[in-house]
């Protein structure tokens, strides 16, 4: 079966377009932007439990 070439698209069709083009891009970026702030936000809580946690006479100087 041949594709046919239909004619321009139009502005509702260059929408769908563009959001089923950049979306995944964009819902990845978006991902990668929350998980990098979990993970230093979890990092500072970790790093400053540490300096502030108490230390055990088991631990040494």
């Amino acid at each position: 079966m041949t594709l046919l070439h239909l004619g321009a698209l139009h502005a509702v069709e260059w929408v769908m377009f563009l959001a089923l083009l950049l979306g995944p891009v964009a819902a990845l970026a978006a991902t990668v932007v929350v998980v990098r702030r979990r993970d230093e936000r979890e990092a500072a809580l970790e790093e400053q439990h540490h300096l502030t946690a108490p230390r055990t006479p088991t631990e040494g100087s």
